[in-house]
């Protein structure tokens, strides 16, 4: 799934001139694309995907969430330090993902709670003492 520009030629022919009207969808191949795609058109933005089995309006509803998932991700790497996975095990890569995320729905839980914002719930984790007794800890490791 993917956001296309109005100028991006679709079987040799500008998306913006393909269709001058509001929507519009249409399968074929993108320039410097070897493979057919379905390309929608919803006001002003173009969506291209090469899931051919999906309808217009699912390809939408995709594209909707793809926001959520691009600002899930952002607060991972940037408010919690998740950079680059350096695992090599596909296994150890997903367990990667999934404590990250994990960590995610936590701390959202717990914004959501304190009604404060992300930002500032993680300022005042950081602000808090790191506790003496890790016994906490060592429970929650074995359990997971």
């Amino acid at each position: 799934m993917t956001r296309l520009k109005s100028n991006r030629l679709l079987d040799k022919q500008a998306l913006c001139q393909k269709w001058p009207h509001r929507s519009g969808h249409a399968h074929g191949r993108l320039r410097q694309v070897q493979h057919l795609v379905l390309v929608v058109k919803d006001g002003r933005r173009y969506g291209g995907t090469n899931d051919l089995m999906l309808t217009p309006r699912e390809v939408k509803a995709h594209y909707a969430r793809r926001q959520q998932i691009e600002e899930a991700l952002r607060l991972l790497k940037q408010e919690f330090g998740w950079g680059g996975c350096s695992y090599q095990k596909q296994q150890a890569q997903w367990a990667h993902l999934h404590l990250g995320l994990y960590v995610l729905c936590l701390s959202q839980h717990a914004t959501f709670a304190q009604r404060q914002t992300i930002y500032a719930f993680r300022q005042s984790l950081f602000l808090q003492r790191i506790p003496e007794n890790l016994s906490l800890l060592e429970d929650s490791s074995q359990a997971a």
